[in-house]
């Protein structure tokens, strides 16, 4: 298949202006080498604003987590410890403007639907 950013290119991208890249519900699925070569890639749009979600690396330990995902095919095989994704995207070039994890981010975005957030009654984050 066609790499994403050739077919961007081939189609027109400016990579002189900001480029919003939203990158969601993908990375827990891909392996640290295709983590890496996305990462570079989008690195390389100058100007970029990313969007992006991780899960918490210790959903990889959690073996009731693993069973249930990997029952539905879709096993998780990367994650992020919390607190450290500004180390994490530092040899990309990515700058961390804001980072939002676990059940913070479940009151931040989700409260305004108006009805419980599940999991985040205690505070402890869940690998949300």
């Amino acid at each position: 298949g066609e790499c994403w950013l050739s077919a961007l290119r081939s189609r027109g991208l400016d990579e002189q202006l900001p480029t919003l890249v939203t990158i969601e519900g993908l990375l827990s699925y891909l392996s640290h080498e295709s983590i890496d070569c996305l990462l570079r890639k989008v690195a390389c749009l100058k100007g970029a604003f990313i969007v992006m979600n991780t899960n918490n690396n210790a959903l990889l330990q959690n073996t009731q987590t693993q069973r249930r995902v990997k029952a539905l095919g879709e096993p998780h095989l990367f994650g992020v410890q919390p607190g450290t994704h500004r180390e994490w995207l530092e040899p990309y070039g990515i700058e961390v403007l804001e980072c939002v994890e676990g059940s913070e981010a479940m009151r931040k975005y989700m409260a305004k639907l108006g009805s419980p957030i599940s999991g985040c009654s205690d505070g402890k984050d869940e690998g949300i």
